[in-house]
């Protein structure tokens, strides 16, 4: 081999060897640049080299919240390629898949993903297939296909499960889009089971760019399951994670997370602040579907704070308007629901049907207990109350908690259960909402007592939802910094 290229062989493989450290360490935008010198020494007779490193910076991109250089990086790899039903261009599309994910252009999402798994299947990589399957489910889902993402969901657990640590590695985020799925589906063992060896493997094989989402994602399943310490101590870590990497989307991520668990345990001034720091980090990075849902969250939190005006603009303006767009379409009715109660609290009955016909209409269309009828059977039990049609008010309260304990949400389970109990007393009939005064104590009232949350509180997002508590003080401005 001639000395030039001797030499510059070496230097590929040393820049090659520090993207993997900086990676391993978390360093993504150190990670990143080393990568794209890498790239501008390959030649252009090596396209399938180059795409796989188009491949390994898009995904940096995604994690930094530069969603839109990622995708136009990946199509001018995409139409460079003589083969686009190669592993390569295969790899290409599932990347493509993930930038429509977070542009919440979820049936062009399901289209790259179809392409990717149908160009797995002709190449006969079984550890890809397995990936790009597992993404199918997390595509099947976002549209709201419900019996389509189950049995993408099932197929892609036989296949992660046939597949080893070290086959299944250089795939692993693929567990993230599983565990995710399971989620959304509602299958939280699978999804705790899936997303922990996520990030046990992140671990193994110095992936560790990847532990505050498997981490993060590990929180979701916690605080929806009415896990809430175990949700918070999720978030600090994540957070603590984030701050090294320096990455404001996964800084976003966690306060995000971290305000979702303070709502729901009672500690609004901690939600309301975390609230806040996540939507400051949200403008640092591009408009995405993860954002958005950092509006909604906060918007809950200040609606919880008896704010109810404030959190429907915020709620309406991060997702999109009305018909919520930029969510998927299994947890629109959760949130329509919450528009609804703060449409109640505003005293605009006629806004709250309109949000709760929606969530009706998308709800029966689910074959999931929490997102679908839950939520509608909630948001409209919450409506019968406002008009005083106590026994219906009560009836449809007791039918949603029912859907949540089936669904395995102890929290929502325990709402319904307030507004139960306090359309019951209005009509006369007694406040224990059909609750049984002997027995195991219900997952819903240990989710309670474990999170503190035993104040007695009757505005827009406590017991019935009828009328909003003052206004509390807002955190101080500098709760909103960014950390440095």
């Amino acid at each position: 081999m001639p000395q030039n290229n001797s030499r510059a062989m070496t230097r590929l493989t040393m820049l090659a060897a520090m993207a993997r450290a900086q990676g391993a360490a978390g360093e993504l935008q150190a990670s990143r640049e080393t990568l794209e010198e890498l790239l501008g020494l390959l030649p252009e007779s090596l396209p399938g080299l180059r795409a796989q490193l188009v491949v390994f910076i898009a995904g940096i991109d995604h994690l930094l919240g530069h969603h839109a250089d990622a995708e136009a990086r990946i199509l001018d790899a995409l139409d460079g390629l003589a083969n686009p039903g190669s592993d390569e261009g295969a790899q290409l599309k599932l990347q493509l898949a993930s930038a429509r994910f977070f542009a919440a252009d979820f049936d062009r999402a399901r289209s790259w993903t179809a392409a990717a798994v149908e160009a797995a299947r002709a190449n006969n990589d079984r550890a890809f297939l397995a990936a790009t399957v597992a993404h199918m489910a997390f595509a099947e889902y976002h549209l709201g296909r419900i019996r389509e993402a189950r049995a993408a969901a099932d197929e892609a657990h036989q296949r992660v499960a046939a597949l080893g640590d070290a086959e299944l590695s250089p795939h692993v985020y693929a567990l993230m889009s599983l565990g995710w799925a399971d989620f959304g589906l509602e299958r939280y063992a699978d999804a705790t089971r899936t997303l922990e060896r996520g990030l046990r493997l992140t671990r193994e094989y110095g992936q560790n760019h990847l532990f505050v989402p498997f981490m993060l994602s590990l929180g979701w399943v916690a605080c929806e399951h009415g896990r809430l310490a175990e949700a918070l101590d999720h978030a600090e870590t994540a957070g603590e994670s984030a701050a090294l990497s320096a990455s404001a989307q996964f800084a976003c991520w966690a306060a995000t997370n971290a305000c979702w668990a303070h709502t729901r345990s009672g500690d609004l001034d901690a939600a309301l602040a975390e609230g806040e720091r996540a939507l400051a980090l949200a403008e640092e990075v591009d408009e995405n579907m993860l954002t958005a849902l950092s509006g909604c969250v906060l918007a809950e939190a200040r609606l919880e704070a008896g704010e109810p005006e404030a959190a429907r603009e915020l709620l309406l303006a991060t997702a999109g308007g009305e018909e919520l767009p930029l969510l998927e379409r299994p947890l629109r009715p959760f949130w329509w629901e919450v528009l609804a109660r703060a449409a109640l609290a505003l005293g605009d009955n006629a806004a709250a049907e309109s949000f709760v016909v929606r969530a009706e209409r998308v709800g029966a269309d689910l074959d999931l207990a929490g997102r679908g009828s839950g939520s509608a059977r909630l948001a409209r039990a919450r409506l019968l109350l406002a008009r005083e049609a106590h026994d219906d008010a009560a009836a449809g309260a007791l039918q949603a908690a029912g859907d949540f304990a089936t669904a395995g949400w102890p929290i929502e389970e325990g709402r319904a259960r307030i507004v139960a109990g306090v359309a019951l007393g209005a009509a006369g009939r007694g406040p224990t909402a059909g609750a049984s005064s002997s027995g195991p104590t219900p997952r819903w009232k240990r989710a309670a007592r474990s999170a503190g949350a035993t104040r007695q509180r009757t505005h827009c997002g406590g017991s019935a939802g009828a009328s909003p508590a003052p206004a509390r003080p807002r955190p101080p401005a500098t709760a909103t910094a960014t950390p440095t």
